[in-house]
């Protein structure tokens, strides 16, 4: 990924997950992923698969492209 959409990702992703009220350990059991792989994506040190980007769409009931956007 490109590092604007790895920024734009980061910031939908957090943006997201606070309006639904998750933590991101919550998030994380939601999607399968470990709370610190969540921290690393919403921070922009760590870049996520599209498989990734497929669960943290699911658990956040939103498109992929609504976090790549």
């Amino acid at each position: 990924m490109s590092r604007d959409v790895v920024v734009s990702f980061a910031e939908n992703l957090r943006r997201r997950r606070k309006e639904l009220g998750l933590s991101q350990e919550q998030l994380g059991a939601r999607a399968n992923i470990q709370m610190a792989d969540i921290s690393r994506y919403e921070s922009g040190s760590r870049d996520p698969r599209i498989s990734t980007v497929a669960r943290l769409a699911e658990a956040l009931d939103v498109p992929i492209a609504h976090l790549l956007a």
